[in-house]
């Protein structure tokens, strides 16, 4: 939440060199304390014998296609969230050309993403119940569609800011809601192969820029997020026709073999 805020006004004051100068420094602060921390608190972790990370990755995406309703809702909740992530990229295009404004007010709104990313985990940690995590993964995909035409409707920085708010709780009830799904659901031997393999998926993200930049070039910034909400908005609506429904029956799930 800090960090964008900070960053906006170190550019405003210092320059863009020097918050890139404190960003890495911060940066390498935080994985001289993971180095440190990690290895201290964990120990030594008893498991198999080693393999590649394909392998690993293989064995997950294997497990997905031979349960298709984890492989329905890990499509139904990761395309809205890569999506929802490509207009945030085109945010500082979007705070220059449609907004006016500059480091600073680029520096406001990318926190109250943060704030809402904030806001929705804590949304997953009161509300996360297992019959209710159905229900936060639809409304997290909800909110980011909506958001996303706020969004590109949106007249002023004001009304940006909580658009980018509310998205940001989406995404984050969203995907914070399908990983508590999954370590529900899945088997301890699978649990971290999926979990890594959903997060390599996610890694992917940035990808989903190049169409939105593309589209923007020719429709403009505010088309493309409005476009992008409405496709959401359906998603929404598809996923908890085709899966989430089921969820939200299934209460709290086994883990299946």
């Amino acid at each position: 939440m800090a960090g964008p805020a900070v960053g906006g006004v170190l550019i405003g004051v210092v320059g863009i060199g020097a918050a890139y100068f404190v960003t890495t420094g911060a940066l390498a602060v935080a994985l001289l304390m993971l180095m440190l921390g990690v290895a201290a608190s964990f120990g030594h972790v008893e498991r198999r014998e080693a393999q590649s990370v394909t392998v690993d990755l293989r064995e997950a995406w294997n497990y997905l296609v031979g349960h298709h309703d984890l492989l329905k809702l890990t499509a139904a909740m990761l395309i809205p969230y890569i999506l929802g992530q490509s207009f945030v990229l085109l945010l500082p295009l979007f705070v220059e050309q449609e907004l006016g404004g500059g480091a600073t007010t680029f520096g406001a709104l990318s926190a109250s993403l943060g704030a809402g990313g904030v806001l929705g985990a804590m949304l997953v940690a009161a509300f996360g119940k297992p019959r209710q995590i159905g229900y936060l993964m639809f409304l997290g995909v909800l909110s980011v569609g909506i958001s996303a035409t706020v969004y590109g409707l949106s007249p002023s920085v004001v009304l940006t800011g909580a658009a980018l708010l509310a998205a940001g709780a989406g995404q984050s009830a969203l995907f914070a809601a399908y990983e508590t799904y999954l370590l529900i659901r899945l088997p301890d031997e699978m649990r971290g192969r999926v979990m890594g393999l959903t997060f390599t998926m996610v890694a992917f993200f940035p990808l989903s820029a190049v169409g939105a930049g593309a589209l923007a070039d020719v429709f403009g910034l505010r088309a493309v997020a409005v476009i992008e909400g409405g496709v959401i908005v359906t998603m929404a609506g598809l996923a908890w026709w085709s899966v989430l429904r089921n969820v939200v029956v299934e209460g709290e799930p086994t883990a299946t073999a």
